[in-house]
Order: C-alpha cells, then sequence, then structure tokens
C-alpha cells in the first residue's frame, strides 16, 4: 500500500507547479512558456489580462514578419 501512495506523490524531474504563479512545469514548452512568464512579469497577471497581453504580442510579431516580408520582397 505504501508504495502505492508514494508513487502517486512522486512526478517527473521536470514536473512540478510553480507555487507563485499556477503554471505547472512538465514538457519542453510549457518550461519555455513559464520563463517568458516569469521574464515579463505574466505571472502577476490574470488570466485574462495574460490572454490579452499575449495577442498583442502575436499581433506585434506577425506585424513585424509581415513588414520584413514585404520590405525584403524586393530585393
Amino acid at each position: 500500500m505504501t508504495s502505492q501512495i508514494n508513487n502517486k506523490n512522486t512526478k517527473k524531474w521536470m514536473e512540478f507547479e510553480e507555487p507563485h504563479t499556477g503554471l505547472v512545469k512538465s514538457d519542453f514548452f510549457g518550461y519555455w512558456y513559464l520563463q517568458y512568464c516569469l521574464i515579463t512579469g505574466l505571472y502577476m497577471l490574470e488570466p485574462w489580462e495574460r490572454k490579452l497581453f499575449n495577442s498583442f504580442v502575436v499581433c506585434l510579431g506577425g506585424a513585424i514578419i509581415s513588414v520584413c516580408y514585404f520590405i525584403f520582397r524586393t530585393f
């Protein structure tokens, strides 16, 4: 019985929940998303604010990529 309890409580070496962010660090992309949230300070925002900020980042990135494509397309 104790081995079953220990197996339930043990997690993979890369899978744990950050105490203050609520984000689960369980895989490669989760790790990098967690780093992105910690570096930009998104962990302090509520989920809807985080989605709003991420949508601005995606739109800005898309605009930069499209402008670069149209500028360098002529060369």
